[in-house]
Protein backbone atom coordinates (compact mmCIF):
# COMPACT_ATOMS: atom_id res chain seq x y z
CA UNK A 1 0.00 0.00 0.00
CA UNK A 2 1.47 3.31 -1.05
CA UNK A 3 1.23 6.61 0.76
CA UNK A 4 -1.30 9.07 -0.68
CA UNK A 5 0.08 11.54 -3.17
CA UNK A 6 -0.16 15.31 -2.88
CA UNK A 7 -1.00 17.65 -5.74
CA UNK A 8 2.62 17.86 -6.86
CA UNK A 9 2.91 14.08 -7.17
CA UNK A 10 5.09 13.76 -4.06
CA UNK A 11 4.27 11.66 -1.04
CA UNK A 12 2.80 13.57 1.86
CA UNK A 13 5.54 12.06 4.03
CA UNK A 14 8.25 13.62 1.87
CA UNK A 15 10.66 16.15 3.31
CA UNK A 16 9.60 19.78 3.32
CA UNK A 17 12.85 21.51 2.44
CA UNK A 18 16.26 20.14 3.30
CA UNK A 19 17.85 18.28 6.20
CA UNK A 20 19.77 20.72 8.39
CA UNK A 21 22.84 19.31 10.14
CA UNK A 22 23.28 21.22 13.39
CA UNK A 23 26.34 19.30 14.59
CA UNK A 24 27.93 15.90 14.19
CA UNK A 25 25.30 13.24 14.79
CA UNK A 26 22.40 15.72 15.02
CA UNK A 27 20.10 16.91 12.25
CA UNK A 28 16.65 18.47 12.03
CA UNK A 29 14.12 18.17 9.25
CA UNK A 30 10.45 18.78 8.55
CA UNK A 31 7.95 16.64 6.64
CA UNK A 32 4.80 17.61 4.80
CA UNK A 33 2.60 15.80 7.35
CA UNK A 34 3.56 17.84 10.43
CA UNK A 35 4.20 21.48 11.26
CA UNK A 36 6.81 20.38 13.82
CA UNK A 37 10.50 19.84 13.21
CA UNK A 38 11.95 16.37 13.80
CA UNK A 39 15.38 15.75 15.36
CA UNK A 40 17.64 12.95 14.18
CA UNK A 41 20.08 12.24 17.05
CA UNK A 42 22.91 9.71 17.17
CA UNK A 43 23.18 7.74 20.40
CA UNK A 44 26.92 7.20 20.76
CA UNK A 45 26.48 4.30 23.20
CA UNK A 46 24.36 2.14 20.90
CA UNK A 47 25.58 3.65 17.61
CA UNK A 48 21.96 4.05 16.48
CA UNK A 49 19.95 7.06 15.46
CA UNK A 50 16.85 8.12 17.37
CA UNK A 51 14.16 10.23 15.75
CA UNK A 52 12.20 12.50 18.07
CA UNK A 53 9.83 15.37 17.54
CA UNK A 54 11.11 18.70 18.82
CA UNK A 55 7.52 19.96 19.18
CA UNK A 56 8.70 23.29 17.78
CA UNK A 57 7.51 24.99 14.61
CA UNK A 58 10.31 27.57 14.38
CA UNK A 59 13.62 26.37 12.95
CA UNK A 60 15.86 28.12 15.51
CA UNK A 61 13.83 26.81 18.44
CA UNK A 62 13.96 23.34 16.87
CA UNK A 63 17.77 23.54 16.71
CA UNK A 64 17.87 24.41 20.42
CA UNK A 65 15.49 21.55 21.24
CA UNK A 66 17.66 19.14 19.22
CA UNK A 67 20.73 20.22 21.22
CA UNK A 68 18.80 19.57 24.45
CA UNK A 69 17.82 16.11 23.20
CA UNK A 70 21.47 15.42 22.43
CA UNK A 71 22.54 16.56 25.87
CA UNK A 72 19.87 14.42 27.55
CA UNK A 73 20.97 11.32 25.62
CA UNK A 74 24.65 11.99 26.37
CA UNK A 75 23.98 12.28 30.09
CA UNK A 76 21.99 9.07 29.96
CA UNK A 77 18.65 10.58 30.87
CA UNK A 78 16.00 7.92 30.46
CA UNK A 79 13.08 8.59 28.16
CA UNK A 80 10.80 6.57 30.46
CA UNK A 81 10.58 7.78 34.07
CA UNK A 82 11.92 5.35 36.66
CA UNK A 83 8.53 4.73 38.27
CA UNK A 84 7.23 3.18 35.03
CA UNK A 85 9.99 0.65 34.37
CA UNK A 86 9.56 -3.11 34.72
CA UNK A 87 12.21 -3.18 37.43
CA UNK A 88 10.30 -0.66 39.51
CA UNK A 89 7.03 -2.59 39.11
CA UNK A 90 8.79 -5.77 40.25
CA UNK A 91 10.33 -3.99 43.24
CA UNK A 92 6.94 -2.58 44.28
CA UNK A 93 5.28 -5.99 43.84
CA UNK A 94 7.88 -7.69 46.02
CA UNK A 95 7.62 -4.98 48.70
CA UNK A 96 3.82 -5.29 48.74
CA UNK A 97 4.01 -9.08 49.06
CA UNK A 98 6.57 -8.71 51.84
CA UNK A 99 4.17 -6.43 53.75
CA UNK A 100 1.27 -8.86 53.21
CA UNK A 101 3.34 -11.79 54.46
CA UNK A 102 4.48 -9.77 57.47
CA UNK A 103 0.80 -9.13 58.29
CA UNK A 104 -0.05 -12.83 57.70
CA UNK A 105 -2.50 -11.89 54.96
CA UNK A 106 -1.06 -14.54 52.64
CA UNK A 107 0.68 -17.12 54.88
CA UNK A 108 0.58 -19.85 52.22
CA UNK A 109 2.82 -17.74 49.96
CA UNK A 110 5.47 -17.04 52.57
CA UNK A 111 8.14 -19.21 50.99
CA UNK A 112 7.62 -17.83 47.50
CA UNK A 113 7.73 -14.20 48.58
CA UNK A 114 10.70 -14.78 50.84
CA UNK A 115 12.52 -16.42 47.94
CA UNK A 116 11.67 -13.49 45.62
CA UNK A 117 12.57 -10.90 48.21
CA UNK A 118 15.99 -12.38 48.95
Amino acid sequence: MQAPKTDKGKSEHALMGEIINTRRGVAIYQTNTSPFWMAWVLDHNTKKYAVRSTKKTARLKARTAAKELTRDRAVGKKVVPKEFTVTDYARRFIEKRHRLVANWTYPHRTRLVAWLYN
